[in-house]
């Protein structure tokens, strides 16, 4: 009996999504629902509508996951035998890379009754590319070059990570998160666009996480240096809630530094060098986004990461945990330190320099103070020397 009745439901899910929605006037059915799509380029829904005699009016309504500006309902055009399909280009719908899309049906029938559908989705993956996939429940990696022992390894690596960000993000995982791995950044970035040097992407929203590993001898290397950064910023946006995007870019990158379970080394050399040079940027310009150009932009994840650990050695994991809350509960990036910190933006900018750079940074600081305090000298010198210079009369 038990296996009539697994052996059922297994043929009712074969028969594919459909509804039926019964009035007064007869029964309005929509079947055959299809979604055909070419990743970059269109998306085809299809559909067949009965009985199509008594349709007046058809319209499909769709939501992208994540997207802001709330669902869209275009009419559809149902033919006399109740086939009906909306074609979109991807970039007029602005369709987010592995978005999940929900869609459903609206029919008004001539006697003026309005049925809806239930709702149906599809998620809108890199199809131009045949994945391999691995998961265990909680993560699922796909990749498409390198043997099996590859896409292993970078499921392993994502299971360390999770369970070494537990100590940095207190919160536990929830949905499953997907793990794209391109063979190289150019792969990527056909997929996502964005400047040429990123290397990672990560959509917390979606529970999506695009990185750029190439097999061979430095995958291991790479994918515990990737693969941990981004997850981090997932476990970030579930630990942060709503207020994931009033995160500093500094605090959120820093924070995915950290994770990574081979730190990069050049981090600290890049920070010195700009020390020595005096081209750090102030913390304050770090707080938005990133510079666009490569350079500029490699020296703020290095100040980025390098004052996170500033904080986390200083002050404690738990009030760098706290500084997170107070970001994602609305304090701007100035007041969100003096919360967590009992310090300014400013003052924190100061005191990781002066810990980092050591007796380098009050040179530096000099340098920086050396231009208002020759207008002071001069604003001191002039008036004396005038008053030196001033003819002595006798009474």
């Amino acid at each position: 009996m038990r296996r009539l009745l697994i052996f059922l439901a297994l043929a009712i899910l074969m028969l594919g999504p459909q509804t039926q929605v019964r009035a007064q006037s007869g029964t309005i059915q929509v079947t055959d629902v299809n979604v055909d799509f070419f990743f970059g380029d269109h998306v085809t829904i299809l559909a067949n509508i009965q009985p199509a005699a008594e349709v007046k009016e058809a319209l499909i309504t769709f939501q992208i996951n994540g997207e802001a500006t709330g669902p869209r309902t275009i009419p559809l055009q149902v033919g006399n035998d109740g086939s009906t399909a909306y074609q979109f280009p991807v970039q007029d719908a602005a369709l987010r890379p592995f978005a999940r899309i929900h869609f459903q049906f609206t029919v008004t029938l001539n006697s003026g009754e309005t049925f809806t559908s239930v709702q149906y989705y599809f998620d809108y993956y890199d199809n131009r590319i045949a994945w391999r996939t691995t998961e265990n429940g909680e993560v699922s990696v796909h990749w498409y070059d390198g043997d099996d022992a590859f896409g292993q390894g970078a499921l392993d690596t994502t299971t360390t990570s999770l369970q070494s960000l537990a100590a940095l993000i207190p919160v536990k995982i929830s949905g499953l998160v997907n793990v794209y791995i391109y063979a190289s950044s150019a792969d990527l970035q056909s997929a996502i666009g964005g400047q040429s040097w990123i290397a990672g992407h990560a959509s917390p929203d979606l529970g999506v996480v695009l990185v750029s590993i190439a097999p061979g001898e430095d995958e291991m290397l790479v994918m515990r240096r990737q693969i941990p950064h981004e997850m981090a910023h997932v476990l970030l946006y579930q630990y942060a809630g709503a207020g994931y995007n009033q995160l500093p870019t500094w605090l959120n990158e820093g924070i995915a530094s950290l994770a990574e379970l081979y730190p990069n080394g050049d981090y600290q050399t890049a920070v010195q060098t700009a020390g020595m040079n005096n081209s750090l940027l102030p913390l304050t310009n770090l707080c938005g986004p990133f510079p666009a150009d490569a350079s500029s932009a490699f020296l703020a994840y290095a100040e980025s990461d390098r004052v996170t650990r500033y904080i986390q050695s200083t002050y404690g994991t738990s009030n760098l945990q706290a500084l997170v809350l107070a970001y994602a509960n609305g304090l701007g990036c100035e007041q969100g330190t003096q919360r967590a910190l009992g310090i300014s933006l400013s003052q924190l900018d100061l005191r990781w320099r002066q810990a980092e750079l050591g007796g380098q940074a009050s040179w530096v600081a000099f340098q920086n103070l050396l231009p208002y305090l020759i207008v002071m000298l001069i604003l001191l010198i002039v008036p004396a020397w005038g008053i030196g210079a001033m003819p002595k009369f006798r009474k």
